[in-house]
C-alpha cells in the first residue's frame, strides 16, 4: 500500500493521514508531535514512548542535516570543476599552451582532470 502525503494536513483532525504525517513530518519538533499525540489522539505519553520520540525526531533532523551537506558539498565541486575549466580555457587560449600545460600550471587536482577534460572534449 503506498500513501501520498498531501501537502498541508490540519492535526486538530484526527485521521490516519493526520496521524501518520504528524509522526513522520520533519517540520515538526518532539514536543509539538507529543502535544498533538497526547491532546489529539490521546495518547498517554510514557518515559519509554517519549525516547522513542526523541531518537525518531533526531534521526530525521539528522538525516535532513546530512541531505543539505551533501548538497552543498556537490555544489562546491561544481562550482571547483566549472572555476578550474575557465581557468583552463583562458590558459589555452590567451597562453596558447595545451590542456595538460594548463592544468600543470594550475595545479588542478587529478581526481577532477578527468572529468574536466571529458566536459572540455
Amino acid at each position: 500500500i503506498m500513501i501520498y502525503p498531501a501537502k498541508k494536513y490540519d492535526y486538530n483532525k484526527k485521521g490516519l493521514l493526520e496521524f501518520i504525517n504528524l509522526l513522520f513530518n520533519s517540520k515538526l519538533d518532539g514536543n509539538e508531535k507529543k502535544y498533538y499525540l497526547v491532546n489529539n489522539y490521546n495518547i498517554t505519553m510514557t518515559r519509554e514512548l517519549d525516547e522513542e520520540m526523541i531518537k525518531m525526531c533526531n534521526l530525521s533532523q539528522g538525516i535532513k542535516e546530512e541531505g543539505i551537506a551533501k548538497g552543498r558539498a556537490e555544489g562546491r565541486a561544481e562550482e571547483k570543476v566549472n572555476s578550474a575549466k575557465k581557468y583552463i580555457n583562458n590558459l589555452i587560449k590567451t597562453k596558447n599552451m595545451t590542456f595538460d600545460e594548463a592544468v600543470d600550471i594550475l595545479e588542478i587536482e587529478k581526481e577532477i582532470v578527468e572529468i574536466i577534460k571529458k566536459e572540455m572534449e
